[in-house]
C-alpha cells in the first residue's frame, strides 16, 4: 500500500490483469494523464488476489475452490476493507471518498465490486472488464482449434503472417472510408460488411497473396466465434488488429519473435487453455482437441 505524504483525504484501489498473482495497481500507470495518482496525494494499493504466479498461470487454482473464490472477487473486497482501516490509523482519519480503477481483468473486479460490495467504492472505472468468462474462455478455444488445429502442434499457425497483412489491406479497402476519412482505422467494426471470401483463392498451396480453404475456413471461425447447439454463446473477433503486433500477432496466431514463455504461440491459448485446465476440468494434461462449446 502507497501512502503519500500530502494526502487528500481519498482512496484509490487499481485492478490487476490476467490472472494477476502478483500485487498489481492499474491505477498507477493506467490513469496516466498528467500526475500519477500517488503524487496527487491518493493513497492506493492492489492485491495479488490471494495467489502468487505469472499472469498466465492459473495451476495455483487446481481443486483450490478458495483460492477461485478470493480470485473471483473476496480478495478485492477484503483488500478495500483491511486498506481503509489502514487509512484511518495511519492519518488519523477516513477517507472521504473510495475509488477503483480496472482494466481486462480488473474491469472485470470493478464490475464485480459494484455488484456484489457496492458500498466499497463511491466511484468505479471499469474498462474493457472480463465478466463473461465461460463465453471468452470458450471463444479463446474455439480460436486456438481454428488455427492451431493439433494441440501437439503450436509451431505452424494456419493463419500466417501473410494472411493477416493480406486481411489488413482487404479490410482497409472495404472498411476504411466509412467514417469518411481513410487513415487506416476501422473506427466503427459493426458498420464492416467485409467478406473474406473475396479475397484471392490459392489455386495450388499456400503462397503469400493468396489464402488455402484451411486459411479461408480458420480466418472466418476467428471472425464467427463459438456456436452450441445453433445459438452464439460468444461473439467472434470483431474486424480490426489483423495485422497488429498487439492485435491478432499477439493474441489469436503466433508472437514473432515470442515474448510469451516456450510452448505458448498467444494469448488465446494460454488464457483458454490454462481456465480450462484449473478452472473447469481440474485436469494439468487436458487439451483442446476435442473441446465442443
Amino acid at each position: 500500500m502507497l501512502l503519500p505524504d500530502q494526502w487528500n483525504g481519498k482512496f484509490l484501489m487499481g485492478g490487476g490483469g490476467g490472472f494477476v498473482g502478483s500485487v498489481q495497481n492499474q491505477a498507477l500507470d493506467g490513469m496516466s494523464a498528467g500526475k500519477t495518482p500517488l503524487e496527487r496525494g491518493y493513497a492506493t494499493v492492489g492485491t495479488d488476489t490471494g495467489h502468487t504466479g505469472e499472469v498466465i498461470d492459473a495451476s495455483w487454482a487446481l481443486d483450490n475452490d478458495q483460492a477461485k473464490e478470493n480470485f473471483a472477487h473476496r480478495a478485492v473486497h477484503r483488500t478495500a476493507e483491511v486498506s481503509k482501516e489502514i487509512i484511518k490509523d495511519y492519518y488519523g482519519d477516513g477517507a472521504d471518498r473510495s475509488y477503483f480503477f480496472g482494466c481486462s481483468r480488473g474491469g472485470g473486479q470493478a464490475m464485480i465490486s459494484a455488484q456484489r460490495y457496492p458500498d466499497d467504492f463511491d466511484g468505479i472505472v471499469a474498462g474493457a472488464p472480463v465478466l463473461d468468462w465461460p463465453g471468452t474462455i470458450a471463444g479463446f478455444l474455439h480460436n486456438e482449434q481454428a488455427v492451431f488445429p493439433n494441440p501437439g502442434d503450436l509451431t505452424s499457425p494456419v493463419i500466417t503472417a501473410d494472411n493477416r497483412k493480406l486481411l489488413a489491406e482487404g479490410l482497409g479497402k472495404a472498411c476504411d472510408y466509412l467514417d469518411g476519412v481513410k487513415d487506416g482505422l476501422i473506427s466503427d467494426p459493426r458498420r464492416c460488411k467485409f467478406d473474406p471470401t473475396t479475397l484471392p483463392v490459392c489455386a495450388s498451396g499456400p503462397a503469400a497473396d493468396c489464402l488455402t480453404e484451411q486459411q479461408l475456413a480458420a480466418i472466418q471461425a476467428v471472425y464467427r466465434g463459438p456456436v452450441a447447439g445453433g445459438q452464439q454463446i460468444h461473439p467472434g473477433f470483431p474486424f480490426g488488429g489483423e495485422s497488429d503486433p498487439l492485435g491478432w500477432d499477439l493474441w489469436i496466431t503466433q508472437t514473432e519473435p515470442s515474448t510469451l514463455p516456450p510452448g505458448v504461440p498467444n494469448l488465446h491459448y494460454a488464457f483458454g487453455t490454462q481456465f480450462a485446465k484449473y478452472f473447469v476440468y481440474n485436469d494439468p494434461s487436458w487439451n483442446y482437441a476435442n473441446f465442443d462449446p
